[in-house]
Parts: C-alpha cells; sequence; structure tokens
C-alpha cells in the first residue's frame, strides 16, 4: 500500500509524534536495508554501544522503552550473535554487550545511517533537523506524569466517547484520491 503523500493532520499530540516517527522508521529501515538491519536494530546496537556494559533495564530506560519491548528486539540480535547477555550482579539482571560481531556490523552500518541523515537533512533543512531533534529530546526527557492518574480525573462517558472519536483528527472530511488526502472542511 503507498505512503498517503498528505498524512492527517492532527491536533493530537501523540498522534503527531507516531506519525512522524513513522514516516523517519520506514524511511532509515529503507536507508539500512543493505546492512542488514533495521532502525529500531541499529539504535539499540548504537545506544549499547555508548553504554555497555548495561544492564537490561539501563538500556531500556536509555532508549525510552519498556523491559519488554526491549528484551522482544534483543533477541534476533543476540540470535544473529550480535549482543551478548550474561546474568548480573544478582539473579534479576541481566548485563548486556555487543559482541565483536555486533560492532562490526553495526560499523558496517554506519555509512548507510550517515547517508540518512544526510538526505533526511537535505529534504527537512539541517537547522529544523537540528531543532526538532533537540525539541524531541527535551519530550523524551519530560516527566509526564501517570497517564492513568489523568484518566481517572475526569468522568469518562463511554457514549459520549463514541460521538466524539474523532477529536483526534482536524475538522475535515477524510477521501483518497491517488494517495493524497483531500483537504474539504465539514459542513
Amino acid at each position: 500500500m503507498p505512503l498517503l503523500r498528505n498524512p492527517i493532520a492532527a491536533p493530537c499530540n501523540c498522534l503527531a509524534l507516531r506519525q512522524a516517527a513513522r514516516r523517519v522508521t520506514q524511511f532509515n529501515d529503507q536507508a539500512l536495508a543493505p546492512g542488514e538491519l533495521r532502525t529500531t536494530q541499529y539504535s539499540v546496537l548504537a545506544v549499547l554501544r555508548r553504554l555497555q556494559p548495561v544492564t537490561q533495564g539501563a538500556l531500556a530506560d536509555a532508549l525510552v522503552m519498556d523491559r519488554a519491548t526491549l528484551g522482544h528486539n534483543l533477541r534476533p540480535l543476540q540470535l544473529a550473535g550480535w549482543v551478548e547477555i550474561a546474568p548480573g550482579a544478582d539473579r534479576r539482571q541481566r548485563v548486556l554487550r555487543l559482541t565483536d560481531a555486533g560492532r562490526a556490523r553495526l560499523h558496517a552500518c554506519v555509512p548507510l545511517w550517515q547517508a540518512a541523515q544526510t538526505a533526511f537533512e537535505a529534504s527537512f533543512g539541517a537547522e529544523q533537523a537540528a531543532a526538532m531533534r533537540d525539541i524531541l529530546a527535551m519530550v523524551a526527557a519530560q516527566p509526564l506524569g501517570d497517564g492513568t492518574a489523568v484518566a481517572s480525573e475526569i468522568a469518562w462517558d463511554w457514549a459520549g466517547a463514541r460521538d466524539s472519536s474523532d477529536l483526534c483528527l482536524p475538522a475535515r472530511t477524510l477521501s483518497r484520491q491517488d494517495g493524497h488526502v483531500a483537504n474539504e472542511r465539514r459542513a
């Protein structure tokens, strides 16, 4: 299925961030494909290289990822022989290190990653890309609190929620013509 050239612009912060993340991830996955790595794998290897040896929990925190998701992402890297997982100081800890093969794979993919960075900045603008990374770093570091606490503070009406299910979308109708989203205003 072709990508929409004009994704739905949304007033929802989460949707806007996820749309942008998916677009950049798709682009980087294509760029890294010759190196047989996906963007998520490259990121794990690159951060692991900087922090090693590191516990799985500390790596998950550095990646702003829950431990279960990191564990899921580590399995193929371990099976490929790129990451070594050893017991830590106590039985609950797992210590991670890049293997020589993992360092070699990461090193081989650096030029592909650099080419993707350069192409993105050529398309988006180097200054805008740097500003975007600064803003996203602030977002990632911002303690937002507990989302369940926010939800418990409001009286949730499931019937009313169905009537306002498009709150995450702008006030326009959606139609797909040749991969475009039409900007028709609702009456």
